[in-house]
């Protein structure tokens, strides 16, 4: 009986994550990239890969064109093995995250950052402190919108296309 439903709920995600708008988007065959406590949906598999981040708190991210150092702000998540990493536009991004599919809550808490001066702090600033806020995610084919726990949007994503 486990077995028929293991496999039944295997087949139930990979057909949820066939939908996803014509992406390349690849989900794993079965469950075990998720934890055993949770339940696994289409939505956690399908925020695998790199994104840009867009905007954070309500602003737009303009690079520095001026400054060597600065490049745009992304976020890179590998659902398997749970970790993130990227860049703030200036210091790089690592560390792991926790999600929970069924209620759409992401935990960014365990990320730490490179201590890099740059010239331009205040992107830097206005991402982390976007990804210090998230509770939640939701996400489509093309973007990621990660919110706070009164559910505002706090920074906007596009996945990266290759």
């Amino acid at each position: 009986m486990k077995k028929v439903f293991f496999i039944a709920a295997s087949v139930m995600a990979l057909a949820s994550c066939g939908n996803n708008g014509g992406s390349d988007v690849k989900c794993p065959a079965d469950s075990s990239s998720c934890d055993s406590a949770k339940k696994c949906c289409e939505k956690v598999c399908c925020f695998n890969g790199e994104w840009t981040i867009v905007e954070a708190n309500g602003q737009a991210i303009a690079v520095d064109t001026t400054d060597e150092a600065a490049s745009t702000p992304t976020l890179e998540f590998n659902v398997a093995e749970k970790l993130v990493s990227g860049s703030t536009g200036c210091n790089n991004i690592t560390g792991s995250f926790s999600c929970c599919a069924e209620s759409k809550s992401l935990d960014l808490s365990s990320i730490g950052v490179t201590k890099r001066m740059c010239k331009d702090m205040n992107t830097e600033s206005q991402v982390l402190l976007a990804l210090s806020k998230v509770k939640t995610f939701d996400v489509t084919a093309d973007s990621l919108m990660l919110s706070d726990s009164a559910n505002v949007v706090v920074a906007k994503l596009a996945r990266i296309k290759k």
